[in-house]
């Protein structure tokens, strides 16, 4: 066999496996969306305006606060972005066949730029507001 049979035949293999992490990667996204959204807004109804001398609780407060936000809002535009790239590669597919090609020509899906970086950055900011929350809880009441 030429490597050229056994990259036709380990292309559904890839396909399935890339696909799969990506169903995952989206599931994790969405419970974390999930979490997010009550902790922020418990975390702002709920808490009481820090003395002015209490820097390092505004600090971490606003710190939880901010990060919160940003994973809800990028974790959103993640979501956005699977929605732009299925239709996309329904117009491909469409495209495609009515041109004579034939369907196994087509390439991966291929998602949103805007939806890769937001994707790549969406773990380190969930931990980072996680942490921050966590740090604030922490020096509240010590």
């Amino acid at each position: 066999m030429s490597l050229t049979e056994e990259q036709i035949k380990a292309t559904p293999l890839l396909s399935h496996h890339l696909s799969e992490r990506y169903k995952k990667r989206l599931e994790w996204v969405r419970i974390s969306i999930t979490i997010l959204t009550p902790s922020l807004v418990l975390l702002i109804g709920l808490q009481e305006k820090p003395l002015h001398n209490e820097s390092l609780l505004n600090a971490l407060l606003l710190s939880s606060i901010l990060l919160l936000t940003l994973s809800i809002l990028m974790g959103l535009w993640v979501l956005l972005g699977e929605s732009e790239a299925h239709s996309q590669a329904a117009s491909d597919i469409k495209e495609k066949v009515l041109s004579g090609g034939k369907v196994e020509e087509l390439c991966l899906i291929k998602f949103p730029s805007h939806q890769n970086i937001m994707l790549r950055f969406f773990p380190a900011i969930v931990w980072l507001a996680v942490l921050s929350l966590g740090a604030f809880g922490c020096a509240k009441y010590f």
